[in-house]
């Protein structure tokens, strides 16, 4: 066949299709919405494919419980300039007997798959159960896209509909009008590209720990305070001591972004300083609170003062937080236990006060006491 007579052939099927919905339309060929309801359509997206070649597969499905005639659907695009259709192919719940077509507008992403009737008198028409079509999508290598069934039915009371899974008068392709009206269920989007879901990581060379073993983030959840609500995880290893930051030592992998939230004593690097990690649609994924070994009071400091904390708190002398108890989060009697004998006591705050005076070789190195001396030690 020359290029011309297919030409001919594909315009003249688009113009069998265009008619056939005018002429149901012209007809009233539509049920009313108790009828309806007993025929179904629903459709929906497979998950998008990486082909590692530039390109995304997305395979749309249909089923219906009644013989099937005009297909078309139109899948919307949160951002073409990331991903744009490149092909369409027909899925392999088309029967073979439709000896259909696929004709697609990529820039409006609207397909139309189109059974051949020239030269017979019957095709019977059947339910579709599965994948109807495979969209090849060109990806621009960054950034991500959401990808939807645009649900747009085409009834009654709306003509202009451009989602179709028509049901045929008499089961027969040729013979046979299309008709509208089913109850229609369109399923989620999907979104292509956008790479991993992020989470927060160590940084190859540091001591950092992420521990989500200990979630809770106060003494007692039941008292007033910042609330109930409990961490992901506690994260340690930093050094501000030595002017090192969170970001020295964490980083998110995937799509997303970290943010520090400083603490109750300002900090943005001490105990109680806050890492929370936000995908790139700005949703929380995940909160950590950093411990600095030593740092009691969240000034990022391991000094006198801390060793003071912790002497009122191991004698019980002084209600040191806003809610009755000697320390206001689970976070802080952590932080005070740098012997890692599970006791917040005046052996702490005695290493405490030698760290603070350069008073004692404590560290591993003949330094004094670093943070990697405590974590080493960590149950």
């Amino acid at each position: 066949m020359s290029k011309t007579r297919k030409l001919i052939s594909v315009l003249v099927a688009l113009m069998m299709v265009v008619s056939m919905f005018a002429l149901t339309a012209n007809a009233a060929g539509y049920e009313d919405d108790e009828t309806a309801a007993i025929y179904t359509q629903e459709w929906a997206l497979g998950e998008p494919v990486d082909n590692g070649d530039g390109t995304y597969t997305v395979d749309v499905y249909l089923t219906t419980n009644y013989a099937t005639g005009p297909i078309q659907f139109v899948l919307t695009n949160s951002d073409t300039s990331v991903a744009a259709i490149d092909s369409v192919t027909l899925g392999d719940a088309i029967p073979e007997t439709y000896n259909a077509t696929v004709s697609v507008s990529k820039a409006k992403g609207k397909v139309m798959i189109i059974a051949d009737t020239a030269g017979v008198a019957t095709i019977e028409a059947e339910a579709i159960d599965g994948v109807i079509a495979t969209v090849v999508y060109t990806y621009s290598g960054e950034g991500s896209a959401e990808i939807a069934i645009d649900d747009n039915a085409k009834s009654a009371t709306n003509v202009a509909g451009t989602l179709i899974a028509a049901r045929m008068s008499d089961d027969n392709l040729v013979t046979g009008n299309p008709i509208t009206g089913q109850t229609v269920t369109v399923g989620d989007s999907v979104i292509i590209g956008g790479g991993a879901a992020p989470e927060l990581a160590v940084i190859d060379g540091t001591i950092g720990v992420i521990d989500t073993s200990r979630q809770d983030m106060y003494c007692d959840e039941s008292e007033a305070g910042m609330g109930d609500a409990t961490f992901t995880g506690y994260i340690y290893g930093v050094e501000p001591e030595y002017a090192e930051g969170i970001d020295a030592v964490f980083e998110v992998v995937g799509d997303g972004y970290m943010s520090i939230v400083a603490n109750e004593a300002g900090s943005e690097a001490g105990t109680g300083t806050v890492v929370e990690v936000y995908d790139n649609s700005d949703n929380l994924v995940a909160t950590y609170v950093l411990v600095i070994f030593g740092d009691v009071n969240g000034d990022g400091m391991v000094d006198a003062v801390d060793s003071g904390d912790i002497e009122l708190h191991d004698g019980w002398a002084y209600e040191m937080s806003s809610n009755g108890m000697r320390f206001e989060y689970a976070y802080q009697a952590f932080a005070a236990d740098v012997n890692c004998d599970a006791m917040a006591d005046a052996v702490d705050s005695g290493d405490i006060e030698l760290h603070d005076g350069y008073a004692y070789e404590m560290g591993s190195d003949g330094m004094r006491m670093y943070q990697s001396d405590v974590i080493a030690n960590i149950a």
